[in-house]
């Protein structure tokens, strides 16, 4: 029977010469631990199973004889590499013809060690970890805890944290100590789970949020043996979150307030977002009318087919979709707007959406047009006109014509035989003498490499004429000046066109008033005058309080009529120095300088009740209409557009203040 034992025990078993160390005998599962046959393993030096790094285990044996018992875990290596680690049980016998014998129980401990060295690795995973984790028994006394947990406990290490039995809920503060007993423990003795947010406690007694999760571990009667717990100190993830919402905040506000359009669409086109700036740009009163392809339905007819097939592009190959297309306002005016809206890609590099922006651009093209067709205007009627071209020395001192066309003496009725007798700056007018030699010496000097100037040139019998006089440098091949050539154009005609054109382009045709280009320019000037001198400016930015609603019952024409009204009203009030402009629709701005603050609130008020007074139209119809005013005076070191906006800002204060007001800046 014990034969029998010995052949089928499930753990290796060896009889050992204690001194020779030698295997006298051994069971079929040693030699399946050893990896070996087992007339391989019979004989063997004991020490020769062993891993070369395991010198202490063949050591021990040499005291084996005055050992009563040895156990020890250690390698066996395999002849084809393997390690195998196994928990030896060492056990002296009576010698038997006075030679030492040793019994040797071996169990095949490897599953078991890989089992601990993962354990291992999970506690010193743990130990590290900045998060808290500790386990508790039963009665929520902590049993083990972390690195960060035993900081938070105040104790040095894990045999203090035994030593000093501390409660769990003694590391919450007060207020989450109730709530962990009123929502966590109940959870934990019911589902086992608890994951919830407390607020932890530091040693000074300093609460700080936590994300705690709780396991319950139960015992064979269903009731928690122990529990297992971690949570993370989230203080600074939820400065972060509040962080990140006050950024978006603020960037959801400046994107509200932005003066230009903005939208955003999804992948397909389909619009999520518009601002309120891109409403007033396309004149839809309702944003989420705008949303999906409503805003769609805005386009003029004739651009959205092109707009379509370039959102098509867009989408299907990730390139910016730029244009300028047309508005339809619900009044039926058309509004150009320069449309941009780039793609912004994902984590996976696909379009997630795109960012777009919308600029009214009506006003600038409509003066581009104006500009271009004064242009145009002005060359077909001088296509035909004459063209002089002069050819002269590069003397400093006389200035002597040594050719002319035909053109220039026609032009100056003079004879082109005389020419080479001709002083240029003989026949050029004495008020535009010094100016004419100035720029010429500039040429020849090299500080300039082309001049123009409209100079007036007087003919011999006395007359005199506008020219415009273009002159550049001809040089020789080593670069030396040879010539000045000079093209003269008679512009006495033009000079009367362009002061006209200079009007319109510079008036409000319906008011007669300055525009919003010449008002501007007017504003740099006397700011910039302002700058060198001590003299104050004042700006009114004047906006009539429901215009759109006079204008919507009574007609374009009638509105028309009451702007005309208003302007003379403006006007009359005001010294004849200060400016008065329209910027456009129902805004009005105003310059004065020279004036205190208390001179300027009365100006500002009394230009606000005399806009009060009923009004008679052409038509008969009497109207009355009040006006929001912004004040703002002028700061040495802003732009025209900075102050100008500072104003508009204090107009549009007034009329959330409740309209017919004036709203001044608080001055330090």
């Amino acid at each position: 029977m014990l034969r029998a034992v010995f052949e089928h025990a499930p753990i290796g078993i060896t009889l050992t010469d204690t001194w020779s160390r030698r295997v006298l005998a051994a069971n079929p599962r040693f030699a399946e631990i050893a990896g070996r046959e087992i007339d391989d393993v019979i004989g063997v030096d004991w020490v020769d199973f062993n891993h070369p790094d395991d010198a202490a285990a063949d050591l021990a044996l040499e005291s084996i004889a005055a050992t009563p018992w040895y156990r020890m875990p250690k390698r066996y290596v395999r002849p084809d590499g393997s390690l195998v680690w196994v928990e030896m049980s060492v056990t002296p016998l009576e010698p038997v013809d006075g030679r030492a014998r040793h019994l040797c129980m071996i169990d095949d401990i490897s599953d078991r060690h890989a089992a601990e060295q993962r354990l291992a690795q999970l506690v010193e995973i743990l130990e590290s970890s900045p998060d808290y984790v500790a386990t508790a028994d039963a009665d929520g006394v902590i049993t083990w805890g972390n690195a960060a947990l035993r900081a938070l406990a105040g104790v040095a290490d894990q045999d203090e944290l035994i030593e000093r039995p501390r409660r769990l809920l003694s590391l919450f503060t007060p207020e989450s100590r109730q709530r962990f007993l009123t929502d966590a423990v109940p959870a934990l003795f019911s589902t086992g789970v608890w994951v919830g947010e407390i607020e932890g406690r530091y040693p000074d007694g300093t609460g700080f949020p936590l994300s705690f999760s709780a396991i319950a571990h139960f015992d064979e009667t269903g009731y928690p043996h122990h529990f297992s717990g971690i949570a993370r100190d989230i203080a600074e993830a939820k400065h972060t979150a509040q962080a990140l919402a006050d950024s978006e905040r603020r960037m959801r506000t400046l994107v509200d307030s932005a003066p230009m359009g903005i939208f955003e669409t999804n992948p397909w086109g389909a619009c999520t977002y518009v601002n309120p700036a891109f409403c007033a740009i396309t004149r839809i009163a309702d944003p989420s009318h705008a949303l999906g392809f409503g805003w769609g339905r805005v386009l003029h007819p004739d651009d959205a087919a092109a707009v379509g097939a370039k959102w098509a592009v867009a989408i299907r190959t990730g390139v910016p979709f730029v244009g300028q297309f047309r508005f339809v306002t619900p009044a039926g005016d058309t509004v150009w707007a320069d449309i941009e809206a780039v793609p912004v890609a994902g984590d996976d590099g696909t379009t997630e959406l795109f960012l777009g922006t919308v600029t009214d651009i009506t006003e600038r093209l409509a003066l581009e047009r104006a500009q271009f067709e004064a242009a145009e205007l002005f060359r077909t009627a001088f296509d035909d006109a004459p063209t002089g071209m002069v050819l002269t020395d590069v003397s400093a001192d006389r200035v002597t014509l040594l050719k002319c066309n035909a053109s220039y003496a026609r032009m100056m009725g003079i004879d082109a035989a005389d020419i080479g007798r001709l002083n240029l700056l003989d026949i050029t007018h004495p008020d535009d003498l010094a100016a004419v030699s100035e720029n010429r010496r500039r040429l020849l000097d090299g500080e300039i490499d082309r001049d123009q100037m409209e100079v007036r040139a007087v003919r011999p019998d006395g007359s005199s004429i506008w020219t415009l006089l273009t002159r550049s440098l001809i040089r020789d091949a080593d670069g030396r000046p040879r010539y000045v050539i000079s093209q003269v154009t008679d512009i006495t005609a033009e000079k009367e066109t362009r002061q006209q054109i200079e009007h319109f382009a510079f008036t409000d045709p319906l008011t007669g008033l300055p525009n919003r280009r010449s008002f501007l320019d007017r504003l740099e000037q006397t700011c910039a005058a302002r700058r060198e001198g001590d003299a104050r400016v004042a700006l009114l930015f004047i906006d009539l309080d429901h215009f759109k609603t006079i204008n919507d019952r009574l007609g374009h024409d009638a509105g028309d009529d009451l702007l005309r009204d208003v302007a003379r009203t403006l006007l009359a009030a005001l010294r004849s120095h200060d400016l008065v402009a329209r910027l456009g629709g129902d805004e009005f701005a105003i310059i004065v300088s020279g004036v205190g603050d208390m001179e300027m609130r009365m100006i500002a008020d009394r230009l606000r009740r005399q806009l009060q007074f009923p009004r008679t139209l052409p038509d008969g119809e009497v109207v009355t209409v009040t006006a929001s005013i912004g004040l703002a005076w002028a700061s040495a070191d802003e732009s025209v557009d900075e102050f100008l906006r500072r104003a508009d800002v204090l107009m549009y204060e007034a009329k959330r203040a409740g309209r017919d007001r004036l709203a001044e800046e608080r001055r330090a």
